[in-house]
């Protein structure tokens, strides 16, 4: 399995190194963004009609600026994403260790991670959803660290701080896939030093908001708001749910997995899509296009974007997700941390879909929560030696992200 992590590797590698950065999202706000940089010499807001170019957290851009400088050119800008997928199967990795895995375990973590067919397809350009995915694995490992020892000392606090901080000036999704880590991380802090862990919080919090004064700073000066004006101000349909019902929810949780259940059959895809829209008309009393919680005006669909860096589901990865549970509980028992860590990537995909909006690109979105997913499957699937169904959980996986890897659409 490792072989075929490094072999898929590197074949990304070739594809993000010889093709250009051609991206629409790369094209209209990351790369534009890093060229006004270069012109006027620092990272100060400058005037656009396209807001994402200074509102949105910068830190992919800033690593690709730096490539852009070096090479003159646009030629290296790919490879952020393509070096953050490798830092995220091998942060896969170690959470599957800590999660007690073999290593068998650990190297089927890391080939989930890479298998993911969106994560294979946003690793040869240049926008930021694996830069995310590999922030969100580290800081998910300092907090299993943290709760595991029971004590936070001051170079963890220092690291987990760090690492938040950069996983919040990646991404604003970030902000909701962070939050339910950082509940566990107080929660195991406090137990271990009470009062005291106020401190070692405030410390971490420091940390973090340091790494991003200067972005939050240049939004307030321009926008009077850390974050950027709000969804009205920048041209584009709105982001946020207008509802947040139980059926509004619902309604967003089944449209999200249902993406990652698409198949190359239309027949089989229109079949999907009349079985949630009969869900929501007769259960949930809503539509599955409804305006309040569907960004823009196209309405819902089942859609395989195999070949799509944009739209290209995971369907191993929603089947490892629907099994978490049976998992756990056959062979789970006493790996609290294991339990743990499916109850994050829930909770944060459940505060994804109460806040946000579906969008028909939320499949890209997801590869975080997916890659974060991936050690708690291989640690349980690979526990008690059991090499076969780890070994036909690796050839399966590999049969479904080949495609997406030899055949890139815009590439």
């Amino acid at each position: 399995m490792t072989v075929s992590v490094l072999a898929l590797l590197l074949a990304l590698g070739v594809v993000a190194a010889l093709t250009p950065p051609n991206n629409w999202d790369a094209q209209s706000y990351h790369l534009s963004r890093q060229v006004f940089w270069m012109q006027q010499g620092s990272v100060a807001h400058f005037p656009t009609e396209n807001l994402r170019q200074t509102t949105m957290p910068p830190f992919a851009e800033f690593a690709g600026l730096h490539l852009m400088i070096l090479a003159g050119n646009d030629h290296w800008a790919n490879l952020v994403q393509w070096f953050a997928l490798a830092i995220t199967a091998i942060g896969a990795s170690l959470i599957a260790r800590e999660l007690g895995a073999t290593a068998r375990g650990q190297a089927l973590a890391a080939l989930l991670v890479v298998c993911n067919p969106m994560a294979a397809m946003q690793a040869v350009n240049p926008k930021n959803d694996v830069v995310t995915a590999a922030w969100l694995c580290m800081l998910a490992l300092y907090v299993l660290r943290v709760h595991r020892a029971g004590r936070c000392r001051a170079v963890d606090a220092a690291l987990l701080g760090a690492t938040l901080g950069l996983l919040l000036l990646t991404k604003g999704t970030a902000y909701l896939f962070a939050l339910p880590l950082c509940a566990v991380a107080a929660v195991a802090i406090l137990r271990a030093q009470g009062i005291a862990g106020l401190r070692t919080g405030l410390l971490i919090g420091l940390a973090a908001l340091l790494l991003n004064a200067g972005h939050f700073a240049r939004n307030w000066q321009e926008f009077g708001a850390p974050l950027g004006p709000g969804d009205a101000h920048t041209g584009t349909f709105p982001l946020m749910n207008e509802r947040f019902d139980a059926p509004a929810l619902a309604s967003n949780v089944v449209r999200n997995l249902a993406m990652h259940a698409a198949t190359p059959d239309p027949a089989l895809n229109a079949a999907l899509e009349r079985a949630i829209t009969r869900v929501h008309e007769r259960w949930l009393g809503i539509s599955p296009g409804d305006p309040q919680t569907t960004y823009g005006f196209e309405g819902f669909r089942v859609v395989h974007g195999a070949f799509s860096e944009d739209s290209a589901p995971a369907p191993v990865h929603l089947a490892l997700a629907l099994l978490v549970v049976p998992l756990l509980l056959l062979r789970g028992r006493g790996n609290a941390q294991a339990a743990l860590l499916a109850c994050v990537v829930a909770a944060a995909f459940i505060l994804f879909c109460w806040l946000l909006r579906w969008q028909p690109w939320n499949a890209r979105l997801h590869l975080p929560l997916v890659s974060l997913l991936c050690p708690v499957a291989a640690t349980l699937i690979a526990r008690g030696g059991n090499g076969i169904a780890a070994l036909a959980c690796a050839a399966l996986a590999l049969a479904v992200v080949l495609p997406s890897v030899l055949y890139n659409a815009q590439k």
